[in-house]
């Protein structure tokens, strides 16, 4: 029998810091979902294509779109909707996506100015 030893890292990229500057938001997930899109497809996360080929023609079918749809759940405050998802034409459409949603997020939690704090 033989055994397999693993390229992949046995540590998780850490998720998106809640700290993290907005200017530097899009350039995270992107890291975030070609790393995880990696995992998914069995490649390097530098090799994962993010625009020039729709999800489908990546390998992401109904089953890994539904496991990549949990995985980003899972790490990120955000819902996916599955058939955007793998209808999208690149991940760059999902990963604006997801900026947006973290974006929003992070626009809704931020204390309002004038606020009791301020004063």
């Amino acid at each position: 029998m033989t055994t397999q030893v693993s390229t992949e890292p046995a540590t998780r990229l850490p998720l998106i810091p809640l700290d993290l500057a907005a200017a530097d938001l899009p350039a995270a997930v992107t890291d975030f979902v070609r790393w995880e899109l990696g995992r998914l497809l069995d490649l390097a996360p530098e090799l994962v294509d993010l625009i020039g080929e729709p999800m489908t023609s990546l390998g992401v079918g109904s089953v890994a779109g539904l496991e990549l749809q949990r995985r980003l759940e899972a790490a990120l405050p955000v819902r996916i909707n599955l058939p955007r998802l793998l209808g999208a034409q690149s991940a760059t459409v999902l990963i604006d996506d997801l900026v947006a949603q973290l974006a929003a997020r992070r626009a809704e939690s931020a204390e309002p100015v004038g606020s009791a704090a301020g004063r």
